[in-house]
C-alpha cells in the first residue's frame, strides 16, 4: 500500500459524501481515493493519478462514513442502518475463524446490551479489501474520523448525541460520550491527542481529550455547524455553518473564533489546500463552489451544477465535487476551479 492516502467518502446511492483522510501532504502514483456508494454496500478505490476506478470493496451495508490512517493500512466504515438488539445478523467477516466468531456474536446474534438499536462499524484490510471485522456501536453511523497512526477512530452517532471510540486493532468499542445533539463531523489532530466534533443542534464545536475521553473545551459558532478541516499547522479550525451560509475560523490557541466568513447558501463540503492557504468549500442550492483566499479574504466562484455536496483535495491542484442529486463525482481544478472530468 502508498504511504499516504486521500481518503474520499461518498455515501448514499446519489454518491453525496466526501471527506479527507489525515496525513494526505504528500502524492504519489498509488494514492487511492475510497468512495463508499451507501445502500449498494460498496466502496471504490479510485487513482487520483488518473481518475479510474481500480477496485471494490463489497458486503457493507449502507456505507457511509469512512476513514483511514496515516500510512493507509487501517481503513474503517461506518453503517447508516441500525437494528433492533438481537435482530442483526452476524456474518463472518473473511479472515475470522469460526470459534472467533461464534465467541464475539454469542452464536450468531449480533448483542448489544446499552442500546436498543445496534450499529456497525467494519474494519476493513486495505491489502485484501475485505471487511476482517465488524465492531457493534450504538446507533446509526454518521461520519468516522481515523487516528494518523491508525490507533483508534471516532464514530458519530447524530439521532443519540454521542460518539463512538473504537480500537480497530482488537476490534472493540474503547469509548462511548454524550456531546450534544446531533453531532456531525469529526477532525483529528496528527498527534492524535485532540479530537473536534461538530455539533449541528447546539451549534457548537467540541474539543475532546483523547487521552481521557473528555471534552475540555466548546466553541460556539455559527448556525447548524457541519464539515471541519484542520489547517496543515493545525493552529486554526474551519467549519461550515450549514444554518446561515458561513464559516467559522477558530484559533485554537485562544479558544476564540478569529472570523466568520460570509459565503452565502448552504455549506456543505470543505477543505483546505496543502499549503494552507486556500479553503475550498461547495455550495449545494447555489449549483457553485468557492476558494476563499484566507490571507485576503478574497472568494473566488465558480458554478458547478448540479448541486455540489461534498469536496476533498485529493492531489495538489486537484480537487473532488460530488452531488446531491447526480451519481458522479466532478474533478475540479484547484486553481481555476474549472471541471475536468467526471467519475
Amino acid at each position: 500500500m502508498p504511504s499516504t492516502i486521500r481518503n474520499t467518502i461518498i455515501g448514499a446511492t446519489a454518491m453525496v459524501l466526501l471527506a479527507a483522510s489525515p496525513g494526505a501532504q504528500a502524492r504519489d502514483a498509488e494514492d487511492l481515493v475510497y468512495i463508499p456508494l451507501g445502500e449498494a454496500g460498496r466502496i471504490l478505490a479510485v487513482d487520483p493519478g488518473t481518475d479510474a476506478v481500480v477496485g471494490a470493496i463489497d458486503g457493507l451495508p449502507n456505507v457511509h462514513g469512512l476513514g483511514v490512517s496515516k500510512d493507509g493500512q487501517v481503513l474503517v466504515a461506518g453503517s447508516l442502518d441500525t437494528w433492533a438488539s438481537g435482530e442483526m445478523q452476524a456474518t463472518k467477516p473473511a479472515g475470522m475463524s469460526d470459534s472467533d466468531h461464534d465467541a464475539h456474536h454469542g452464536g450468531g446474534k449480533a448483542q448489544m446490551s446499552h442500546d436498543p438499536r445496534t450499529g456497525l462499524v467494519s474494519v476493513i484490510d486495505p491489502d485484501t479489501r475485505e471487511a476482517v471485522r465488524r465492531i457493534e456501536v450504538p446507533g446509526s453511523v454518521h461520519h468516522i474520523a481515523v487516528a494518523s497512526d491508525g490507533r483508534f477512530a471516532i464514530a458519530t452517532h447524530p439521532m443519540t448525541g454521542r460518539i463512538s471510540v473504537v480500537d480497530p486493532e482488537d476490534f472493540k468499542m474503547i469509548a462511548n460520550l454524550h456531546v450534544g445533539h446531533n453531532p456531525n463531523y469529526t477532525a483529528i489532530t496528527a498527534d492524535g491527542k485532540r479530537a473536534y466534533v461538530s455539533v449541528a443542534g447546539a451549534d457548537t464545536v467540541e474539543e475532546i481529550d483523547t487521552g481521557s475521553w473528555r471534552v475540555t473545551r466548546t466553541f460556539h459558532v455559527g448556525v447548524s455547524p457541519e464539515h471541519v478541516v484542520l489547517a496543515p499547522d493545525e493552529r486554526h479550525l474551519f467549519v461550515n455553518n450549514v444554518g446561515d451560509g458561513t464559516i467559522s475560523e477558530i484559533d485554537l490557541s485562544t479558544g476564540d473564533v478569529a472570523r466568520t466568513i460570509e459565503v452565502g447558501g448552504t455549506l456543505h463540503g470543505i477543505d483546505i489546500a496543502q499549503d494552507g492557504r486556500t479553503l475550498y468549500v461547495a455550495a449545494v442550492d447555489a449549483d457553485e463552489i468557492a476558494a476563499i483566499e484566507l490571507a485576503s479574504g478574497d472568494i473566488r466562484r465558480r458554478r458547478l451544477a448540479p448541486a455540489p455536496y461534498h469536496l476533498a483535495r485529493v492531489r495538489p491542484g486537484k480537487l473532488y465535487v460530488s452531488s446531491a442529486t447526480e451519481s458522479q463525482i466532478r474533478v475540479v481544478d484547484a486553481a481555476s476551479l474549472e471541471p475536468t472530468g467526471l467519475i
